[in-house]
């Protein structure tokens, strides 16, 4: 069996690992839903820049014109 030390030095090494993987993980998880979020609202924008402009194409030429456009 594995005795483990029971010093001052390993309870503050101990704790402060624990406090480090606990912020570590906390401003990842921060940074993945900021970039997340942000890749999302991204992506909406675009595709709704993409359907205003297929409609006008679809306005001024009918569904052969918007075919003509996504080839």
């Amino acid at each position: 069996m594995i005795k483990i030390p029971n010093t001052l030095g390993f309870r503050l090494t101990l704790s402060y690992t624990l406090a480090f993987a606990l912020v570590f993980v906390s401003a990842l998880g921060f940074l993945y839903l900021s970039i997340n979020t942000i890749l999302n609202e991204r992506i909406d924008d675009d595709l709704r820049e993409d359907i205003a402009e297929f409609r006008l194409f679809f306005n001024s030429g009918g569904i052969e014109k918007v075919k003509l456009e996504i080839e």
